[in-house]
C-alpha cells in the first residue's frame, strides 16, 4: 500500500506540474503571436504641423478602415448615419484647432457604440486639479490639489458658465453610446478634467485655465479659477482622512487578507498579472480555512485575459463544492469592472453559485470586444476596434445586475466607509 500511495502521489504531482507547464507554454505562445501580429508603434507626430488636407486624408482612411476591420461596426448605428457623421466631422475639422481634432474623431467611434472601439487621445499629463466622481446625479470633488482643496466635497455645477447638464450632453457625444449607464459614470469624470476635451467641445477657450463653479450642500456657489497640473508634481488631498480597504491597494494586481472575526478571506483582483501563482497562494490559504467565506472584489479591474481568470479562479472554485455556495462565495463588481473582468463576473454568475454585490459593470455582457487597432497615416492616432462578439449570458440583457445592488454614496465615501464591505461585515455577524 505504501508503494501504491507513493506512486499515486508522484502521479498527482506530475499531473499538477504538467498542467502548470501547459498554462505557461500556452501564455508564452499567445504572447509571441500577439507581439508578431500587432502593428509596430509609429513615431509621434506634432499634430499642429498637419495641414487640413492631411487631416481629411486621415479621416477618409479612418472611415474606410474602421467598418472593414470591425466585427460589426453597424450594430448600433446604421451605415447612412455613420456616413453622415463622418461628413459632419469632416466639416468640423476644417475649422478646428489641431488639439480638437482627435476629440472630433471620437464622436464617430462613440456612435459605433462599443467601448472597445475608440480613438486614443494624445497622451497628456495636464489635468485640471480636481478628481470627480458620480454619486447618483451629483458629480462631486473627491480629490484635489492644495490650490483647489476648498472644492473637496462640493458638487460641480458649471465650467466657464456652461452648466453641468450641457457639459454632460456634450461629453456623451464622445463616450461609447451602446454600453451601460455605469460606463458613462466611470468614464465621464476623467474626460471632464481634460483641457483638450473641454476645448474641443466648446466649453473652454483657454487650455491654460478655466473657471469652475461648485455648489455646497447649503446651495452656496464657490467659483475657482483652476489651471491644469501634472499628477506627479501635485500635492493631492482626499475627501476621507483614511481610505477604505478597497482603495488601499489600487496599485496591486492581486492582493488578499484574512479577516478572522468575520471568517472572510477578502481578495482585491485588479489585474491578471501573474495570476496563476497568486491564485495558488490564495487557494492554499483557503484549503486551510475550509469554513471561511471568499470575497473577490473586482471593482478596480479594467480587463485582461478572461481565459486566465477562468482558469485560475473559477475552475479552482468549481473543484471546491463547499466553497461554491451563495452564502460563502461573493463577487463585487462596479462601474469600472470592464472587458475581461466583466466577462469573468458573468462567468461567476453562470458557472458558480456566487452572490454578486455592488454596482453593475460598465460593459454590456453580450457585446463586441477583443480590442485590436490600427494607426492613421498622417497623425498616427491609434484607432481601437472590436474584433469579435462575445456572449456571456444566455439572454440578451443590457446589464449584468448584481444579486444585491449597493451603490456608492457620498456620506460613506467622505467617512472612508465602503458600503459593500459594511454590508458583508454586518451579514457575517448576523
Amino acid at each position: 500500500m505504501d508503494n501504491e500511495h507513493g506512486r499515486n502521489y508522484r502521479f498527482r504531482q506530475i499531473m499538477k506540474w504538467r498542467g502548470f507547464a501547459v498554462v505557461v507554454v500556452s501564455l508564452l505562445i499567445a504572447a509571441i503571436i500577439w507581439w508578431i501580429w500587432q502593428p509596430s508603434l509609429p513615431p509621434p507626430v506634432d499634430l499642429s504641423t498637419l495641414a487640413p488636407e492631411q487631416w481629411h486624408a486621415d479621416l477618409m482612411y479612418f472611415a474606410r478602415e474602421l467598418p472593414r476591420r470591425h466585427a460589426n461596426a453597424f450594430h448600433h448605428i446604421s451605415r447612412s448615419e455613420f456616413d453622415q457623421l463622418v461628413g459632419k466631422v469632416d466639416q468640423l475639422i476644417q475649422r478646428s484647432d489641431s488639439v480638437d481634432i482627435p476629440v472630433q474623431f471620437l464622436k464617430i467611434t462613440a456612435a459605433v457604440g462599443d467601448a472597445h472601439t475608440s480613438v486614443q487621445l494624445p497622451l497628456t499629463k495636464a489635468r485640471f486639479p480636481v478628481r470627480l466622481y458620480w454619486f447618483g446625479e451629483e458629480l462631486r470633488v473627491i480629490r484635489a490639489t492644495t490650490a483647489a482643496q476648498s472644492a473637496i466635497g462640493l458638487r460641480l455645477s458649471a465650467i466657464n458658465q456652461t452648466p453641468l447638464s450641457d457639459i454632460v450632453a456634450r461629453v456623451r457625444e464622445i463616450i461609447s453610446q451602446d454600453e451601460t449607464p455605469w460606463y458613462f459614470e466611470d468614464r465621464s469624470p476623467y474626460l471632464i478634467i481634460r483641457p483638450d476635451v473641454l476645448h474641443a467641445l466648446g466649453i473652454i477657450d483657454d487650455l491654460k485655465q478655466a473657471q469652475f463653479a461648485f455648489t455646497t450642500d447649503d446651495g452656496a456657489v464657490v467659483n475657482l479659477t483652476l489651471a491644469p497640473v501634472a499628477d506627479q508634481i501635485a500635492d493631492w488631498h482626499d475627501a476621507y482622512s483614511s481610505p477604505p480597504l478597497y482603495l488601499q491597494h489600487n496599485g496591486d494586481a492581486f492582493w488578499f487578507t484574512a479577516l478572522p472575526d468575520a471568517k472572510i478571506i477578502y481578495v482585491i483582483f485588479n489585474h491578471y498579472d501573474w495570476l496563476f501563482f497568486k491564485a495558488r497562494k490564495l487557494f492554499s490559504f483557503l484549503d486551510n480555512h475550509a469554513d471561511w467565506k471568499l470575497v473577490i472584489d473586482m471593482r478596480g479591474n479594467g480587463g485582461g485575459d478572461y481565459h486566465v481568470g477562468h482558469w485560475c479562479l473559477i475552475k479552482p472554485i468549481l473543484r471546491r463544492p463547499a466553497l461554491n455556495r451563495h452564502d460563502r462565495l461573493f463577487v463585487i463588481t462596479g462601474r469600472a469592472t470592464f472587458s475581461a473582468a466583466m466577462s469573468n463576473a458573468a462567468q461567476f454568475r453562470t458557472e458558480t453559485n456566487a452572490t454578486l454585490l455592488g454596482e453593475p459593470p460598465g460593459e454590456v455582457p453580450n457585446s463586441y470586444q477583443e480590442r485590436k487597432w490600427f494607426f492613421l497615416p498622417y497623425s498616427h492616432l491609434q484607432v481601437n476596434y472590436s474584433a469579435r462578439h462575445y456572449k456571456f449570458l444566455s439572454t440578451d440583457v443590457r446589464t449584468l445586475m448584481p444579486d444585491r445592488e449597493i451603490d456608492p454614496n457620498w456620506s460613506d465615501y467622505r467617512a472612508g466607509v465602503d458600503p459593500v464591505f459594511k454590508y458583508l461585515m454586518s451579514s457575517a455577524t448576523e
